[in-house]
């Protein structure tokens, strides 16, 4: 993938992650009467940056090994991890060990999720890939006939 399409991509992930954020903590707090506010959509956009630019580490220009894609995703997740956490720390949002636990539980769970989903899209492609490959294959025998 070349650098300008990943950086495309790294825009239209931040404005999801963002998006996404803010609308899961309106519709979890509705009820409560609770409301973003202008520090804390500052906050999410601090986060969702922080969480898209560690997206680098997943980038190469060149195709990865399944090993190698492997290896990149822990160190991904853990770096994710960190940078969320300690932000988290100096914004105050999580000051207590505890708070601080039940974030990393919340970001591993996201996490897994995201990853799960992108595995089942990947999955989809890849079979819509090989049957299109399977009817050209079998195209290409029967005018070889």
């Amino acid at each position: 993938m070349k650098v300008s399409e990943f950086i495309k991509k790294l825009i239209k992930d931040y404005f999801v992650i963002f998006g996404v954020v803010v609308f899961v903590v309106t519709a979890l707090n509705s009820e409560s009467g609770f409301s973003l506010n202008i520090k804390d959509l500052y906050t999410v956009m601090i986060g969702a940056l922080a969480g898209d630019l560690t997206s680098f580490i997943l980038y190469s220009p060149n195709e990865m090994s399944g090993k190698e894609t492997r290896v990149r995703i822990c160190i991904h997740f853990i770096t994710l991890e960190v940078i969320l956490l300690l932000l988290a720390h100096i914004l105050g949002i999580a000051g207590e060990y505890i708070q601080l636990a039940k974030f990393a539980i919340e970001i591993a769970v996201i996490y897994l999720v995201i990853r799960f989903l992108s595995w089942q899209v990947y999955k989809k492609d890849a079979k819509e890939i090989n049957v299109k490959l399977e009817n050209i294959k079998k195209l290409t025998s029967h005018s070889d006939k």
